[in-house]
C-alpha cells in the first residue's frame, strides 16, 4: 500500500519576517536548520523509499537534512508560486497597498498583481504527466514517499489528485 507524505520546507529568514516568499530562492536560516535536525533526531520523520522535491533551495536543503541517504528527484511543478508584486514583503509592508487590500478582500481568489493567474497556474501543474512516477518506481510498488514542497496548499491539492488516480 502506498503511503504518501507531504511536508513543508524548514524556515527561512523571509519566513521569520512573515514575508510572502515564493520565487525568491532563499536558503534555510539557522533556526530552520536546527528545528529540522531536532525533529529528525526525535524520530518525527518516517522511513522513505522515494523523495520528490521542489527545485527551490530551501526544499532541497530540507530534503538533505531529513533524508541525506536519499537522492531527491526534483519536480519542477512543485516550485513555489509567484507572489508577483507582493513577493518578499509582509502584511505590514503591504498594509497601505490598495491591490493587496483587494486581494485580501477576495479571500485569495484574485491572482497576485504581477503574478500568474492562479487557476490557470494550478491547471498547468496538474496537467503535467509527472504524477505517474509517484505510483510506481522501477515497476516496484512504493509504500513510503515524501514530497518536499514549498506551499502546503499545493501539497494538499496534489495529494487529492493522487488519491483520485489511485
Amino acid at each position: 500500500m502506498l503511503e504518501l507524505v507531504f511536508i513543508r520546507h524548514g524556515q527561512t529568514a523571509g519566513n521569520l519576517r512573515r514575508n510572502y516568499v515564493g520565487r525568491t530562492d532563499e536558503p534555510l536560516c539557522e533556526e530552520g536548520r536546527l528545528a529540522l535536525q531536532q525533529r529528525k533526531t526525535a524520530g518525527v520523520y518516517p522511513v522513505a523509499e522515494l523523495l520528490f522535491c521542489s527545485p527551490m533551495l530551501r526544499c532541497q536543503q530540507t530534503a538533505a537534512i531529513i533524508y541525506p541517504q536519499l537522492q531527491a528527484q526534483t519536480v519542477e511543478e512543485l516550485r513555489e508560486c509567484n507572489f508577483g508584486d507582493f513577493e518578499n514583503q509582509n502584511y505590514q509592508d503591504l498594509s497601505n497597498n490598495l491591490a493587496y487590500q483587494r486581494w485580501l478582500n477576495s479571500n485569495g481568489e484574485l491572482s497576485f498583481p504581477g503574478g500568474p493567474n492562479l487557476p490557470s497556474a494550478v491547471a498547468v501543474a496538474l496537467s503535467r504527466r509527472w504524477l505517474s512516477c509517484w505510483i510506481c518506481h522501477n515497476r516496484q510498488p512504493v509504500r513510503h514517499l515524501w514530497c518536499m514542497a514549498a506551499r502546503l496548499w499545493l501539497c494538499l491539492l496534489l495529494m487529492l489528485v493522487v488519491i483520485i488516480f489511485l
